[in-house]
């Protein structure tokens, strides 16, 4: 039987206007009609204070106030019209510490770009079918972080640095929404065509990324302080083109993102070789796009994937031993 999700209003924050409009057909495909939307957290707080809405999907990134940031204020805020609503955040980036920082400040669900429609359905199912107790501390406001139930909060069990001030129950109330059921296969299989098939232009989307990444790149050359901060508005773009390049077809910029991301995400100082590899790889992707290269890339793409894993190995192994040496020459004086 099939869910009534016409009863449900959602919430869409996502600073791409074509991922967006893809996210919304996606929705309302599946069964989701009542859909509103919004470019950055600021908006989409606004407009939840007017509305609010059942579910909230919200992109990590955005220009100005992130989907974090908006997290935090509708889980804190007193203008909050409904501080337990369920929230899923959408990122390209499945680091430990992201998903950490995700959970600690309140989110229900992480959905990893790209998605799918069925990856897409089972959080929004998940969230309708097993709503989750809230907790309220100190420190943290949001959905119990423990999958199962806990009444004591000592040993393995604890996560805060207090117990919970205020545990409130799980409520039922979307699921008495939409009633009992799921939601059917074919409105999945048709929204995953939409998905598949979109025609959407990726060419000026990832030029602004790329041009993005270039102005971090001549920022980063010129600076003196070349840590986590730059190394953050580095990944920034790369992590952008590794959410939304294989959605519009073009999987070998995705793969490289991704071989990047790997390696930004252990990179703890921006040192002349680092920024070499960071600037080629910026030169692979702009001839990728300039020559509209969709697909995998076949034999060719390969070995450019081949060629930057083997670089940032290289580097990797390169440092490993020059911190080895240096600690070396230190117990020896």
């Amino acid at each position: 039987m099939a869910l009534n999700l016409k009863s449900l209003h959602l919430l869409v924050i996502e600073d791409l206007a074509p991922m967006r409009e893809l996210i919304i057909s996606v929705l309302k495909v599946q069964g989701f009609t009542n859909v509103s939307f919004a470019a950055d957290g600021k908006a989409g707080f606004e407009l939840f204070c007017r509305y609010n809405h059942d579910i909230i999907l919200t992109n990590w990134n955005a220009p100005s106030h992130s989907g974090t940031e908006m997290v935090h204020q509708i889980r804190t805020s007193p203008s909050s019209p409904n501080k337990m609503v369920p929230i899923i955040i959408m990122t390209g980036l499945a680091s430990r510490e992201r998903i950490s920082q995700a959970r600690d400040v309140g989110i229900n669900e992480i959905l990893i770009k790209p998605f799918s429609a069925k990856d897409l359905s089972k959080r929004l199912l998940y969230i309708i079918q097993t709503p989750r107790d809230f907790v309220n501390t100190a420190q943290f406001h949001g959905p119990d972080r423990r999958r199962r139930a806990v009444t004591d909060f000592s040993g393995a069990n604890r996560r805060l640095e207090t117990a919970p001030k205020e545990i409130i129950k799980a409520s039922n109330l979307l699921q008495s929404k939409v009633g009992l059921g799921d939601i059917s296969e074919q409105s999945i299989l048709s929204s995953q065509n939409l998905i598949s098939n979109n025609k959407i232009n990726f060419i000026p989307i990832a030029s602004n990324f790329l041009a993005q990444l270039r102005e971090n790149l001549n920022i980063a050359y010129q600076s003196t302080n070349r840590g986590q901060r730059l190394i953050e508005d580095l990944s920034d773009p790369i992590i952008q083109i590794k959410a939304n390049a294989r959605i519009f077809k073009y999987d070998l910029m995705g793969d490289l993102a991704s071989v990047m991301m790997g390696f930004l995400d252990n990179l703890k100082i921006l040192d002349p070789d680092a920024l070499t590899i960071i600037d080629a790889h910026h030169t692979t992707l702009n001839y990728l796009l300039q020559n509209e290269m969709k697909g995998d890339g076949g034999a060719v793409g390969q070995n450019l994937q081949t060629e930057l894993e083997s670089a940032c190995k290289r580097y990797t192994n390169n440092r490993a031993k020059q911190i080895q040496k240096a600690l070396k020459n230190l117990h020896s004086e």
